[in-house]
């Protein structure tokens, strides 16, 4: 990426922060579309992604599904099914 498009990225990201308080990962409805606060796994700083009604919805059932499939899987090992 070019040295005016990495800070503009940076600059869109600090913006983007200044909606939530806190740390860690957060989520919040701004003018329609949701912003969703984490923390990079590469870099370990927080990022901010953005989101249409309709994707965050679709984001939070992929996660719920992801979760229960973890959480049976934890169990299936437990129990020595796995």
């Amino acid at each position: 990426m070019k040295p005016h498009k990495i800070k503009m990225a940076r600059t869109r990201q600090m913006f983007l922060l200044t909606f939530f308080e806190g740390e860690g990962y957060a989520e919040k409805e701004v003018n329609g579309f949701w912003l969703i606060r984490s923390i990079s796994g590469n870099t370990g700083e927080p990022q901010v992604a953005i989101y249409t009604k309709e994707n965050f919805e679709n984001y939070k059932k992929f996660n719920t599904s992801m979760a229960k499939e973890q959480s049976a899987h934890i169990r299936n090992i437990s129990n020595g099914k796995a």
